[in-house]
């Protein structure tokens, strides 16, 4: 059985079609970056919050706060947080990447040096990759196209031209990765090479009707976003269809995403639940999370006392780096898992700081940083607490990080806080390298 087929026949929806369920109330809380807020805000009071959803009750009023006891601590539950719908500011390559099986259909010996090349790309040896094809001497489509790819990588005029030369002769043979890789190019704009928003469009649509199964997704966030040159949710959502019926599972998330929030067009939450089960059947790491997050909730809300499924997918998502399964995984063994004992603060703990360190995710800096203020599963740190408070409220969204952080620095020295600043700093400067790493 490979990887997807089992994956497959471990996710499958949770509840009946016909019922709405707290799966629903998960993920409207997950994406609007509110679900299970801090230590409730960190305590996960998700049983509290979805039996008062399940039953109808009135005890949680608009407006108003409820007290809940966790780990001896009491906390303010927090409203919930308004969903929202976020769109790609602008078009990227990576929007339209590809992977080793788009060679599948190429025949060897041209198969193996592509794959090779592919690998080379990855590691970032672009010489090597280059010189590989360089060998083969071939005009085949998918070797001018990886060699395109290959220039592009190199961030200097010379070979941005080369590039854009190498997509050309490809496109001249039909290849439509190379249309849409491209037309992105076109829309964007680069030094060098001015935005050209009809060429782009033009491109991508000629990728779609060459069948190519990720230029739809452009077109459809370009329709989201407005850099298709118009705003126009329904023909976004046609092109996710379209996506998501040829097996691209992050077309499928996003028109998900759509359905579920009724983000210019009707709400289909039975559709939503569909698309999101599939998304995470195709290994979009995303969609994994969320649906093991739901699941988790359930688990919460005492619809099941089995979170082994939850805790699957999660940590399938884990091992992808995805930043919602890393919080969400960490709230179980810091909460969710002491109905059935199985709490492990200093696993939960390590999680935060995973994801922290390496995602800069504001919900893992908040819960890290609590867990350090309150010596969670490590002895207190409120040094590092003060730097993870900092960074968590950098954007507004965690509107009580600032608090939490004053409080700590009226207990520090003036050395302690230059340390606490030094560290901020450094996560800062640490995560800006990764991200010019992964462009």
């Amino acid at each position: 059985m490979n990887r997807v087929e089992a994956l497959r026949r471990t996710v499958q929806p949770v509840l009946p079609p016909s019922h709405r369920g707290p799966g629903r109330v998960a993920f409207d809380l997950w994406r609007a970056g509110g679900s299970f807020r801090g230590f409730t805000e960190f305590a996960l009071i998700g049983a509290v919050v979805l039996a008062f959803l399940l039953a109808g009750g009135s005890s949680l009023r608009p407006g108003g706060t409820r007290q809940v006891a966790s780990a001896g601590i009491t906390h303010a539950l927090p409203e919930k947080p308004k969903a929202e719908f976020k769109t790609p500011l602008v078009p990227r390559i990576s929007d339209v990447a590809f992977g080793i099986s788009y060679f599948d259909d190429v025949a060897e010996p041209l198969r193996a040096a592509l794959v090779a090349a592919y690998k080379d790309y990855y590691e970032k040896r672009t010489w090597e990759a280059e010189q590989r094809l360089l060998k083969t001497g071939s005009e085949h489509p998918k070797a001018l196209l990886m060699r395109g790819v290959i220039a592009l990588a190199n961030a200097n005029r010379e070979s941005l031209n080369n590039g854009i030369g190498y997509l050309e002769r490809a496109i001249g043979k039909g290849e439509p990765r190379a249309m849409a890789i491209l037309g992105v190019i076109k829309l964007a704009g680069t030094p060098g090479y001015p935005r050209d928003t009809d060429g782009g469009r033009s491109l991508l649509e000629r990728a779609v009707a060459a069948g190519d199964a990720a230029a739809p997704r452009a077109l459809g966030d370009g329709f989201l976003s407005g850099w298709m040159g118009a705003v126009d949710p329904g023909r976004a959502r046609q092109y996710l269809q379209l996506g998501s019926d040829r097996g691209d599972a992050k077309a499928s998330f996003r028109l998900a995403e759509m359905l579920s929030l009724g983000h210019g067009v009707p709400k289909d939450e039975i559709e939503a639940e569909r698309l999101f089960v599939k998304a995470a059947e195709g290994g979009h790491a995303e969609a994994i999370a969320a649906v093991g997050a739901r699941r988790l909730i359930h688990f919460g809300a005492g619809l099941t006392d089995d979170p082994d499924d939850a805790l699957r997918l999660l940590e399938l998502a884990v091992a992808q780096n995805e930043p919602h399964a890393m919080y969400h995984l960490g709230m179980f063994y810091v909460e969710y898992g002491r109905r059935i004992g199985r709490l492990d603060l200093p696993r939960g703990l390590e999680l935060f700081r995973r994801c922290s360190e390496s995602t800069m995710d504001v919900e893992c800096l908040f819960a890290y940083a609590t867990g350090l203020d309150l010596g969670l599963g490590t002895a207190r740190d409120p040094v590092r607490a003060y730097a993870m408070y900092t960074l968590a409220g950098t954007n507004g969204k965690m509107k009580k990080a600032p608090e939490r952080r004053d409080a700590i620095a009226k207990t520090l020295s003036s050395e302690d806080m230059v340390r606490a600043n030094v560290i901020a700093t450094q996560l800062v400067q640490n995560a800006k390298k990764s991200a010019a790493l992964e462009r």
